[in-house]
C-alpha cells in the first residue's frame, strides 16, 4: 500500500505503480493504479515518468497525434545526463563580468552564442569529452528571500556530464 504525502493542495502517493492514465477528452483527469485503485485529479495531473513508459501503452484509447507513438519509439537516450549541486552561501555569487544584466540575473547561463558551437558542445558530450563551458548558475534567493535563512543565499549550478567517457569508463 503507498503512502500517501499531502503537500500544497494536492497528494503524492508513493510506492503506487500508476497502470494507466484517465483522459477525458483532450485531458488527463486521473490515474488507475495497478491496485486497481483509481485517483482523480483535482487540478492536474503530474508525472516524472519517461515518455517511453506512458505513451502510447498508459494512455488507453486516447487518439494519439498521426506518427506520435513511431516517434516515441525511435527517441534513444543521450549519452550524457544534468547533473546539480544545491550550494549555500555566506554571500551572493560575485561574477567576474562588467554586464549589469548579469551581475542582477538570478539565473545565468555559460555557454556560447555560437548556434554551431552550442551543438558542437553537446556532440562532444555525447561522444564522452566533458565539458566546463556549458552549465547554468541559478541564485534564486536573490531574488525569493524564502530560499535562504536572512542574509544568506543559494546556489544552483546546473550542467551536463558524459556519462561514459570517451577515454574508458564511466
Amino acid at each position: 500500500m503507498g503512502r500517501m504525502i499531502k503537500a500544497n493542495g494536492g497528494t503524492i502517493k508513493l510506492n503506487s505503480t500508476v497502470k494507466e492514465f484517465n483522459i477525458s477528452g483532450d485531458e488527463a483527469t486521473g490515474v488507475i493504479l495497478a491496485s486497481g485503485e483509481e485517483i482523480l485529479a483535482g487540478k492536474a495531473v503530474v508525472s516524472g515518468m519517461n515518455i517511453k513508459q506512458m505513451f502510447p501503452g498508459m494512455t488507453g484509447g486516447y487518439a494519439l497525434p498521426e506518427g506520435f507513438a513511431q516517434n516515441v519509439k525511435n527517441l534513444s537516450p543521450a549519452n550524457f545526463a544534468p547533473i546539480h549541486q544545491h550550494i549555500a552561501l555566506n554571500e551572493l555569487p560575485a561574477y567576474k563580468c562588467d554586464n549589469e544584466d548579469v551581475k542582477n540575473a538570478f539565473w545565468v547561463e555559460f555557454s556560447t552564442c555560437d548556434k554551431e558551437e552550442y551543438w558542437n558542445a553537446f556532440h562532444a558530450l555525447d561522444l564522452g569529452h566533458p565539458r566546463d563551458d556549458l552549465y547554468l548558475a541559478i541564485t534564486y534567493s536573490k531574488w525569493d528571500k524564502t530560499r535562504a535563512p536572512a542574509g544568506k543565499h543559494t546556489l544552483y549550478l546546473y550542467g551536463f556530464c558524459p556519462y561514459d567517457l570517451a577515454d574508458g569508463g564511466a
